[in-house]
């Protein structure tokens, strides 16, 4: 990690376009693996720029032979947890590994419905590159929180990419610039997968790093599938993600003063 915690020392290559991108499409996942095939196919079937591979992360799922399957798969990275180590956790193991400088976090439970949905995110990206960016997401017809409700879209739409002002993004499908990502730390880690992306947001907009949305980037998502199933099985996972609130909060508050 680096030790810069804010913009004022961090440039942009002048010389990077869009067509220099590469980009590794991060899909943490706990069991789910229906979802998780569907959003490959999608993936493989749909996208065909900018240039990407794909790390699967297995959050300690029960099927421990699932990512066995694609291992003989091109440009398929697996990592796999014995028990489930939480969202952030995940992202933050396939980020030390990836070699790319930019990576599209998307939630196992989204599918790719328009083929240009990631050129777009990077284009948009690009466009922002002066305002210091660390993130630009998808909009998507199911944000999950009515805060968000701006971004619910049934498909994209030629628009300017827009800031995020007093919310942050949701990471249903996001682009990270890796650097920044570093910068600040990577992901808090939660237990299963609750507010990581809340406290990251926060650490970007007092470091003086924007995230911004693509209206012209949508991806279909169900929402709510892995923590449904969670909490289904076993109750006690509502206290664990009461547990995550205290935690954020707790950490807040924390680097609000440092």
């Amino acid at each position: 990690m680096q030790n810069e915690n804010n913009s004022k020392t961090f440039k942009y290559d002048a010389r990077f376009t869009v067509s220099d991108f590469f980009v590794d499409i991060f899909i943490p996942f706990r069991d789910q693996t229906f979802k998780v095939i569907d959003l490959l196919n999608s993936i493989f079937e749909k996208v065909r720029k900018p240039r990407c591979e794909i790390y699967l992360i297995d959050d300690g799922s029960k099927n421990k032979k699932f990512l066995s399957n694609f291992s003989k798969i091109d440009g398929v990275h697996l990592i796999q947890f014995d028990r489930s180590v939480g969202f952030g956790a995940c992202v933050n193991e396939a980020a030390k590994q990836s070699k790319a400088s930019v990576f599209c976090v998307m939630h196992s439970d989204t599918k790719v419905t328009e083929p240009n949905f990631l050129w777009n995110l990077c284009e948009d990206f690009y466009k922002l590159k002066k305002m210091n960016i660390a993130s630009i997401s998808s909009v998507t017809n199911n944000p999950m929180n009515k805060k968000l409700d701006f971004l619910t879209q049934e498909q994209s739409q030629e628009d300017s990419p827009q800031i995020f002002k007093q919310v942050n993004s949701p990471f249903i499908c996001t682009l990270v610039n890796k650097q920044i990502f570093n910068i600040l730390g990577g992901f808090p880690e939660y237990p299963l997968c609750w507010y990581e992306q809340e406290l990251f947001g926060d650490k970007c907009r007092k470091a003086g790093f924007a995230q911004a949305y693509s209206k012209r980037s949508y991806v279909y998502h169900d929402g709510g599938a892995t923590i449904t199933k969670l909490v289904n099985e076993n109750g006690s996972y509502l206290e664990t993600l009461k547990h995550n609130l205290i935690q954020y909060e707790h950490d807040r508050k924390k680097f609000l003063v440092s």
